[in-house]
Parts: C-alpha cells; sequence; structure tokens
C-alpha cells in the first residue's frame, strides 16, 4: 500500500511538474509577445510621425522648408529602421504582410523626393496626399491585429491557466479515486488532509484567489500539499503577472491609437486655419486692390477733368476733390505702414511732456468737419481729477483718438459721438492710468464678431468694406499701440443703439507743471452764465467743465425757460452777464432767441455768445458779439465764460479743418538750393513748393550730377533724395563728406517715401543733417527751411 502511494505520489508529483513546465513555457510565450507588440508599435508610431510631418509640409511656409525635409528625411530612416525590428520580432509575418507594408514606404518615399525636387507640381502632391493616405490606413490595419493578437495572447493565457486548474485538480482527485481502496486501511490523517487540499484547490479556481492549506499528517502528504500549493500560488502569481502586463500594453495602445487621432485632429485644425489665413489675406489683397484704385481713380479722373477746364470755381473744386482723394490713398498707405512697423516692433514709444488738453482737441478738431458735414454731435469731455500735463507719446494718444472716433463717425448715420477721458477704476503705483471712451449711436456690433474686431484684416462683415471702405487694419493698430503704452483695448456694443470703444493706457504726470492755478481765469471775478442747450452730453460737458473751475451755471433746454431765468436773475439782483445759445435749433431761430434775450435782458446788457457747428458764420448784423464752434474746448469756454473785458478777441474757434496756414519763418530766399531727385514729377512738385516759399533751385537726376554740380559751385541748401540710379543718396552723402572742397559740410536734407524704423538713423550716418518723408507737406518743408537755410540778413 505504501509503495502504491508512493507511486501515485510520484505520478501526481510528475503531472504537477508538467503542468509547472507549461506554465513557464507559456510565461515565455507572453513575454515573447509583449516584445512583438512593442516592435510593431514603435513601427507604427514613427509611420504615423512621418505622416504628421507630410501634414504640416503641405501647410507651412517654404522658409520652413529644409527643417521639414530633414524631419521628413529623419523619419523615413526612423520606419524603416523599426519596420525591420517588427519583422525580426514577429512570427505571423503572413498576417501583417511587411512585404506589402515596405512596398507602400519605398513609393511613399520615392514621391516624397519628387515633391521636394519639384514642389509646385500639384499632381505630385496629389499623389502623395493618395499614397500617405493608403499608407495610414495600412497603419490602422496593423494597429487592428496587433490588437487583436494582444487580446488573443490574453485569452490563451486566462484560458490556460483556468484550464491548468482544472487538470491539477483532476490529478489530484484522481489520485485520490486511485487509493480509495487504501482509504479503508489507511488513517483518516492521510485521506483528509488530501480532501482538503482538492477543496482549496475548487476553491481557488472558482475564486481566484491562492491556496492556503495547512500541512498536516504524515511527512509525505505534507510534502505533497506543501508541494501542491507552491506550485498552483506561483501559477497564481505568474498569470497575474502576465494578465497586468497585457492590461497595460493594450491601455498603451489605446493610449497610442488616441494620440494619433489627435495628432490627425490637430493636422486638420492647422491645415483649416492655414486656409483661413490665406483666404483671409486674399480678401485682404481684394479689399486694397479696390481701396487703393477708387482714390486713384479720383485723382486721375479730377486731373483730366482740370486740364480741360476754364471756370476757376471748378477748378477750385477740382482740386478739392483730388486732395481728398489723395489723402485717403495716404491714409491708407499709412495705415498699412504703421501695422508693417507694428508687426515689425519697428515702433517705439516716446516719452516727451505734454498737454493732454491738445492731444484730445487736436484729435476731435481733425474729425469736426466730418462731424459737422454728417449732422452728428460731437462731445469732447475731460474729467476734472484728470491731470492736464503729462509725460508719454502725445502723437499716439492721438492716433489712438482719431481712428476710434473716425470708426464711430463712420458707421454713425445720426445722434452723437463722444470722447470722455477719466482716469482708470485701478490706478498703479508709479504711473497714471487714464481710460478713454468713445461712444456712439451708430449701428451696434454683433456679439459674435466682438471677438475678432481687433482681429488685423477683420471687419465686421464684407458689406462693410464695401458700404464704408478701410483697411481692416485700424483695430488691430490701435489694440497694438494700448499694448505699447502698459493698456488694454476693448468694446461694448448693442446692435441697433451703438458702441462704446475704450482704450486704458499708463502715462506719468509731469511734477513740474501739476499745480497750475485754476484761478488764472477768474480774475477775481464771479460771472454768471447761463447756457441754452438742448443736448444732454453738450450740456453735462459744459457743467463739468465750469463745476472744475468753481463757476456756478445754469442750463436750460427750452427757450422759454431761458427768458423766464433772465427775468428771474433781474428781479432778484443777480443778472446773467453771459447767455450761451446753441444754434442746433437753426440759425434763424437762434438770432430770433439772442433778440429776445436782449430785450428781456435791458440795461444788464449780457454778452450773447453762439455755439455753432465747425465752419459756420454769423450773419450780417448779428446779436451775437462771439462765437463758439463744436466741440467745445475747455480754453475757448473758459475764456469767453470768464474774461469779459477780452470778449471781443477771444479767438472766433477752427477754421475749416484742414486748412492749415503757413508756418511762419525766417529765411534767406536768396539762398541757393540744389534738388537731387530722379522721378520728374517729383522734380516739379518739389521746385513749385519751394518757389511758393521764395526760392529757387537747380535739380539734377542722381547722386553724380549732384557731386558735379557741388564741385563747380557753392549751394547753401542740399535736398538728396536717397534711391537714385548711378549714385543713390547715401553714397553721393558720403562722398561729399569726404571731400575737402568748402561744400563738405553743405546740410544735406534726405528725401525719401520709406518711413521705416532705422531709415531715418541710416540717413544720419551717412552724414545727412535732416530727414523729410515723401508725400512732402508744403508746412514741413517751410520748417526745413527756417532750419537750414540761411538767416534774412534784416531780420
Amino acid at each position: 500500500m505504501v509503495g502504491t502511494a508512493i507511486v501515485g505520489s510520484v505520478v501526481l508529483a510528475t503531472v504537477v511538474a508538467g503542468i509547472f513546465a507549461l506554465i513557464y513555457s507559456k510565461e515565455q510565450e507572453s513575454g515573447s509577445a509583449g516584445l512583438k507588440h512593442r516592435a510593431i508599435n514603435s513601427f507604427t508610431e514613427d509611420s504615423r510621425s512621418l505622416l504628421l510631418y507630410f501634414d504640416v509640409a503641405a501647410q507651412s511656409d517654404n522658409k520652413d522648408a529644409v527643417i521639414i525635409q530633414l524631419l521628413i528625411k529623419e523619419g523615413f530612416d526612423r520606419s524603416y529602421e523599426s519596420l525591420e525590428v517588427a519583422r525580426a520580432s514577429v512570427e505571423e509575418k503572413d498576417a501583417f504582410d511587411f512585404a506589402k507594408i515596405e512596398s507602400e514606404l519605398d513609393r511613399l518615399k520615392e514621391t516624397s523626393q519628387q515633391v521636394i525636387s519639384d514642389p509646385n507640381d500639384r499632381d505630385l502632391s496629389a499623389m502623395l496626399a493618395v499614397y500617405s493616405g493608403v499608407f495610414r490606413n495600412s497603419l490602422d490595419e496593423i494597429d487592428q491585429k496587433a490588437l487583436a493578437l494582444a487580446m488573443e495572447d490574453r485569452s490563451r493565457i486566462e484560458n490556460f491557466k483556468y484550464v491548468s486548474t482544472a487538470v491539477l485538480v483532476s490529478a489530484v482527485v484522481a489520485f485520490s479515486i486511485s487509493i480509495l481502496w487504501i482509504r479503508t486501511r489507511t488513517v483518516n490523517d492521510i485521506v483528509d488532509p488530501i480532501v482538503d487540499l482538492s477543496e482549496a484547490a475548487s476553491s481557488s479556481h472558482e475564486t481566484g484567489r491562492k491556496m492556503n492549506v495547512m500541512p498536516r499528517g504524515p511527512m509525505e502528504v505534507q510534502a505533497l500539499i506543501d508541494g501542491v500549493q507552491v506550485y498552483a500560488n506561483s501559477l497564481h502569481d505568474i498569470v497575474d503577472a502576465r494578465t497586468a502586463q497585457l492590461t497595460r500594453a493594450n491601455k498603451e495602445l489605446e493610449q497610442q491609437a488616441k494620440l494619433a487621432n489627435d495628432s490627425a485632429a490637430e493636422a486638420r485644425e492647422l491645415a483649416r486655419q492655414a486656409k483661413a489665413a490665406n483666404e483671409t489675406k486674399s480678401s485682404f489683397l481684394a479689399n486694397m486692390s479696390h481701396e487703393i484704385r477708387t482714390p486713384m481713380n479720383g485723382i486721375l479722373g479730377m486731373l483730366n477733368l482740370l486740364e480741360d477746364m476754364d471756370n476757376p470755381a471748378d477748378q477750385a473744386d477740382l482740386i478739392l476733390t483730388a486732395q481728398d482723394s489723395a489723402k485717403s490713398l495716404l491714409e491708407i498707405v499709412n495705415e498699412i505702414l504703421d501695422f508693417s512697423k507694428i508687426e515689425a516692433n519697428a515702433i517705439d514709444i516716446e516719452k516727451t511732456e505734454f498737454d493732454l488738453r491738445d492731444s484730445i482737441y487736436g484729435a476731435t478738431d481733425l474729425v469736426s468737419l466730418t462731424a459737422h458735414d454728417k449732422g452728428l454731435e460731437l462731445v469732447a469731455q475731460i474729467a476734472s481729477d484728470v491731470p492736464r500735463y503729462l509725460i508719454g507719446d502725445p502723437l499716439r494718444i492721438r492716433q489712438l483718438c482719431i481712428n476710434l472716433l473716425g470708426n464711430s463717425l463712420k458707421f454713425t448715420k445720426e445722434g452723437t459721438v463722444m470722447l470722455a477721458v477719466s482716469k482708470a477704476a485701478q490706478q498703479p503705483r508709479n504711473a497714471t492710468r487714464l481710460r478713454f471712451e468713445i461712444s456712439d449711436t451708430g449701428m451696434g456690433i454683433p456679439p459674435e464678431k466682438v471677438d475678432t474686431l481687433f482681429d488685423p484684416f477683420s471687419q465686421v462683415d464684407s458689406s462693410t468694406t464695401r458700404n464704408f471702405g478701410g483697411t481692416g487694419l485700424g483695430l488691430s493698430i490701435c489694440k497694438k499701440l494700448a499694448e505699447l503704452m502698459s493698456g488694454e483695448i476693448g468694446v461694448t456694443s448693442v446692435v441697433g443703439e451703438g458702441s462704446v470703444f475704450w482704450f486704458e493706457i499708463e502715462v506719468e504726470e509731469d511734477s513740474s507743471k501739476s499745480k497750475i492755478e485754476k484761478s488764472h481765469y477768474s480774475n477775481g471775478q464771479t460771472r454768471r452764465p447761463i447756457f441754452f442747450e438742448s443736448h444732454k452730453d453738450v450740456a453735462k460737458a459744459i457743467e463739468q467743465t465750469l463745476s472744475a473751475y468753481a463757476v456756478s451755471t445754469q442750463v436750460v433746454s427750452q427757450g422759454e425757460s431761458l427768458l423766464s431765468m433772465i427775468e428771474e436773475g433781474l428781479r432778484s439782483g443777480r443778472a446773467f452777464d453771459r447767455v450761451f445759445i446753441d444754434t442746433r435749433i437753426g440759425e434763424s431761430k437762434a438770432e430770433a432767441l439772442a433778440q429776445r434775450v436782449k430785450l428781456t435782458a435791458g440795461s444788464s446788457k449780457p454778452g450773447l455768445v453762439a455755439i455753432s457747428s465747425i465752419g459756420a458764420s454769423r450773419p450780417e448784423g448779428s446779436h451775437f458779439t462771439l462765437q463758439l464752434s463744436k466741440p467745445l474746448k475747455e480754453e475757448s469756454l473758459l475764456q469767453a465764460v470768464l474774461d469779459k473785458s477780452s470778449l471781443a478777441s477771444v479767438e472766433k474757434e477752427r477754421r475749416k479743418v484742414g486748412s492749415v496756414g503757413k508756418v511762419k519763418v525766417d529765411f534767406n530766399t536768396s539762398a541757393r538750393v540744389l534738388v537731387a531727385e530722379d522721378n520728374k514729377v517729383n522734380q516739379k512738385v518739389i521746385r513749385m513748393m519751394l518757389g511758393r516759399a521764395g526760392f529757387d533751385c537747380e535739380l539734377v537726376n542722381d547722386g553724380k550730377e549732384a557731386l558735379d554740380r557741388l564741385r563747380d559751385e557753392e549751394f547753401d541748401l542740399v535736398f538728396m533724395d536717397c534711391q537714385m540710379p548711378i549714385l543713390n543718396g547715401f553714397e553721393a552723402t558720403e562722398e561729399i563728406r569726404k571731400s575737402s572742397g568748402s561744400q563738405s559740410g553743405v546740410p544735406i536734407i534726405a528725401l525719401t517715401a520709406n518711413a521705416l524704423k532705422g531709415y531715418e538713423e541710416q540717413c544720419l550716418q551717412a552724414g545727412m543733417n535732416d530727414f523729410m518723408t515723401k508725400p512732402i507737406d508744403p508746412n514741413d518743408l517751410r520748417a526745413m527751411l527756417g532750419k537750414w537755410a540761411p538767416k534774412n540778413p534784416n531780420s
């Protein structure tokens, strides 16, 4: 019996050992499968990266072509290398059809090299796109097959776990049956432990937990129990480890598949963005073609008509029309130039002392004629706590205000456009932050268009360009300028009600001028002005301005209320000494109301002041002694209110915007001027401008002729064009400065159409004394003559 038991034990041990050997074999098989899966994953990942390079190359600029070509070459090398590794690692080569994959990769490489050699061949590019799609589909098939094989391996190992456990249990049961006949002759301490072992094995199979049986009985039985438990638990450990490894491999495959999908989506988004950018640029160029040709047509058309016209009045009208067209063309060019400077980081923000009121009123002056022509009310309102004297860039602040005011006036058909300046709610420690708000009663902006409003080449819709014109760069320039001054810009708008554009910038307060006394205007006298003003925004601006100077004022919106207030003032002994009447009610009605005011006021004889649109004139016999033009300036309003003695001498406000008077300068018109300019039209323009300033000039066509003329004759001033044939202005100036003659130090003024940053420095480095940009402004030319031409000996 013992011998039989020993034989049975040996048989059982052999079965268990065989099962363990099979488990070990499966373990090696699982590790090999993991390596195989990683090799396949490495190949598909490298190949997808290569395809991504193709997508990026299709949408990129030429300047990135070399980098992308290097990336594509490296991508092919890595793909071939990982393909060989995968081929060597995978036994099921027929399942993955590596020969087909390698053939597609070869075809893709050959086509890509042809595209690189001839990037403009659309057929090759299309063929490359088709081959890329075929190759991408093949990679998807490989991924699917690899995933399927991984799942198959995992399922096979799981099944082997359960089958092995079942075989082990079956062996134990068989062993138990074989020795049943011994049971009747053996003690229970031999059989019962084996029964416990069998039950533990069954429980382990059902629950998936490790076996935990306390060894008991004879030494041989205990050894058997220990051996079975060790082998069974080792089997559990191996299967669990391989299961976890396969789970991780599956997750990695899923993540790589997701990453590949995300990369493809990103490539599609980049392609969409590139296409949108190209469409935007194409639209911009089309718009600019129209915008530039329109004023050019106006200029050429008016000049053609002018040639055959004899009536001076008609000639003057045609000249003004041509000037307006030329200004429109120059504004377009200036906007494009400003944008190019900003994109090239070529704009520097200056820090100079300036009067904020001058910048604000300078901006409103420039657009006031447009407001008048459209019948719009233009209001400027500056909060009393805003410092007057600041340190910053007044030209850029003025440009911001002009751009936004012009934008509001363009899109407002009726109502009001107002510029309000105040201190920002949040103030930095070492600067003053100002807030500018330009509000209008225009058409408003749809909410979905607000986010892109400040993007380059952007307008609310394509009809905006057709109806109102413009480059679509104005608001983008404003945004960049505000950011350069440590600020920001934004807009709130309601469709059909209007918009409020705002920007905040940081400036410094000029401490040397910050304590200008506001009592300068009062001269110790108390004034009682009254205003007839029906526009609430204008009335508010008037009250705010005068209250800052401690001037108590009354504002009424009805004519009868005005007369009643004047009568009440006379009865109380506090007569009004200034009466301001807004003529927006009509010139004849305003004159009639002024006459009634005179009759009502009687002997008090208050000063009568008309508030009119710019360019308005008073009729003969007007009852008004003074006229102020809109938008009202603080200085003019205070002078009219507080300084009665100089009422007759107060400036009658602004003349027509754009009609700038001549700059008064002192120079000797007998001085000799040499002009080096190759363009015949520009020669004629500067010769006539110099003639109007009282100068004769001699003209040469290039730098060499200028050098020859300076060697032979004496000149007091030279205007030198920078770009000329034979010898340009820079080279000619350097030769003049190197010469030993008396003309080596003659003042030389650069003439150029290039206004980009660094060009003026280039002129000065070449030896030129000053710098003028084309088109030449007559006032700028006179100022330049006053600076460099010899002074009048009789002055």
